[in-house]
C-alpha cells in the first residue's frame, strides 16, 4: 500500500492553479461565454499573484539582509 505524501501550502496553492487552468481549457472548448472565461483567467492571475508573494515571504524567513531587500523591492512590484 501506498503512502501518500502531505502537500505543502505552497504546492497545494500550484495544484489550484493547475486545476483553474484545466478549468479555463475546458471552458473553452465548450465555447463559455468570453466574459465567464475572462473572470476565471484573472482568477488565476490572482492565485499566480498571491503564490509569487507567498513564495517570496517563504524566502525572506531564511535569508540575508541583501536578499530580505530584494524579496521587498519584488513584493512591491507584485502586489
Amino acid at each position: 500500500m501506498a503512502t501518500k505524501t502531505k502537500q505543502t501550502p505552497v504546492q497545494a496553492h500550484i495544484n489550484r492553479i493547475i486545476g483553474q487552468t484545466q478549468g479555463i481549457g475546458k471552458m473553452l472548448s465548450a465555447k463559455k461565454d468570453n466574459i465567464l472565461v475572462a473572470q476565471q483567467i484573472m482568477a488565476a492571475k490572482a492565485s499566480l499573484e498571491k503564490l509569487a508573494v507567498r513564495i517570496l515571504k517563504d524566502e525572506s524567513n531564511v535569508c540575508n539582509k541583501k536578499r530580505i531587500d530584494k524579496i521587498v523591492e519584488t513584493l512591491f512590484r507584485v502586489s
